[in-house]
C-alpha cells in the first residue's frame, strides 16, 4: 500500500516533473512516478505535448540567433514558470 502511495501524483506534481523531465533533471523514482500518473492520466498527458511543443518552438526560434542570449531567455522562462508552479 505504501509504494501504490509513492507512486500515485496530484496533476501539479505531475507537471512539475514534466518540467523536470524536459531539463534532463528527471530521477529514476520521479520518472517512474510520472509514467505511472500518465498512463491513466489524459489531461497531464496532453499538457506534456503541449510543453514540448512550446519547448520545440522556443528552440526554433532562436536557432540562429546567439547562443547565449538563447540560453539566457531559456533559463529566465523556466524561472518564471518554477515561480508560477510554486505559487
Amino acid at each position: 500500500m505504501k509504494l501504490l502511495q509513492t507512486l500515485i501524483l496530484s496533476c501539479k506534481d505531475a507537471s512539475s516533473l514534466i518540467q523536470k523531465k524536459e531539463e534532463g533533471k528527471l530521477g529514476l523514482i520521479q520518472g517512474l512516478q510520472l509514467r505511472v500518473h500518465l498512463s491513466v492520466c489524459v489531461f497531464c498527458r496532453h499538457y506534456e505535448k503541449q510543453s514540448g511543443r512550446i519547448n520545440e518552438f522556443i528552440d526554433q526560434y532562436f536557432k540562429d540567433r546567439k547562443p547565449q542570449a538563447q540560453e539566457k531567455f531559456k533559463e529566465e522562462l523556466k524561472s518564471k514558470i518554477r515561480e508560477k508552479d510554486s505559487a
